[in-house]
């Protein structure tokens, strides 16, 4: 299965005026509804990829409307003399300077501390711009599970383990999300490595649209939507290689004859499509005659109901 690679870049520009006040902070942002970000497939990939490019643009206008500068009420009256102007607009902008640096550089990802410690640069640094040291790291899931949270909420609930899938004696590293309160969002993985000849190679690259978990039988469910009317789920297993996942079983909801399209079950046009190559293509899947419209939906839940509960590190013990 290949690999899910996205990388994003944000930068936010701060206006500055003679009396600036402090912007928004990245941290205060919260992510709206982030029940609809969900995964949108790529018809012709057998791994349901979603757009690298219109998340990055959804971000990057999502924090940079978050990150307007607020008006000031005080005006400058005709009175103010031109030294203590300048002196308020120095100390203004001292007052504003950020600790945080513009661009963060990953370090090459040669061991998993390499991974762990890019991860939580990516946490603690969520608006700066980010520069790939190499193609392995992946943190667009960490990054994006972030968004709604401040840093110190961020750091206390993600986490990762070292554990053994595959039973054959090499530990992946996984980096997952944690929420107590949503069967969804809570124990779904971020990223997971696995080791090639020592070195990390990518297994899993998850994120809100395209959540994977790993079920207590050592497989892995993955869920995502791109709509109302197009829905995945499916299964995978390590594969003999060791660092990659095969499908088991691949869902996939669409529209039978797409010159007729309406909302839902119109006339038993809109239904589900079945295969085990994970390939998101009508005429290569079965097509589904569940007994009812629930049944897709109830298997969805029971394999959320077999998530693994794994003991977690999590980044806040790698504060300084």
């Amino acid at each position: 299965m290949r690999r899910l690679r996205i990388g994003i870049f944000l930068s936010f520009v701060v206006m500055l005026t003679a009396c600036a006040s402090d912007v928004n902070s990245p941290e205060d942002t919260e992510l709206s509804q982030l029940e609809d970000y969900v995964f949108e497939p790529d018809r012709d990939d057998n791994t349901a990829d979603s757009s690298e490019t219109a998340q990055a643009e959804d971000k990057a206008e999502d924090m940079t409307d978050a990150a307007q500068p607020n008006e000031t009420s005080e005006d400058l009256t005709e009175t103010s003399q031109p030294d203590e102007l300048a002196k308020d607009s120095t100390e203004s902008a001292e007052n504003n300077e950020s600790d945080e640096p513009d661009t963060i550089y990953f370090k090459p990802s040669n061991t998993y501390q390499d991974i762990l410690d890019n991860a939580y640069e990516v946490i603690i640094h969520r608006g700066a711009d980010f520069v790939e040291a190499d193609e392995i790291f992946s943190s667009i899931g960490i990054w994006e599970s972030g968004l709604g949270r401040n840093t110190e909420e961020a750091l206390a609930g993600i986490g990762y383990t070292f554990y053994d899938v595959d039973g054959n004696g090499i530990e992946e590293l996984i980096i997952m999300d944690t929420d107590e309160d949503s069967d969804i969002w809570d124990n779904r993985i971020l990223t997971m490595y696995s080791l090639l000849d020592g070195k990390p190679v990518l297994v899993i690259d998850g994120w809100a649209r395209n959540r994977y978990y790993l079920l207590n039988d050592g497989t892995f469910y993955n869920e995502g939507s791109g709509g109302a009317a197009y829905t995945i789920f499916a299964t995978y297993r390590m594969a003999a290689d060791g660092v990659n996942i095969e499908v088991i079983d691949y869902y996939f909801s669409d529209y039978r004859d797409d010159s007729f399209k309406e909302y839902w079950l119109a006339e038993g046009n809109w239904g589900w499509f079945h295969n085990t190559t994970g390939v998101h293509k009508k005429d290569e899947s079965e097509w589904m005659e569940f007994e009812n419209e629930d049944v897709p939906w109830e298997m969805m839940e029971n394999y959320i109901a077999q998530v693994k509960q794994l003991d977690l590190t999590f980044f806040e013990t790698m504060r300084p």
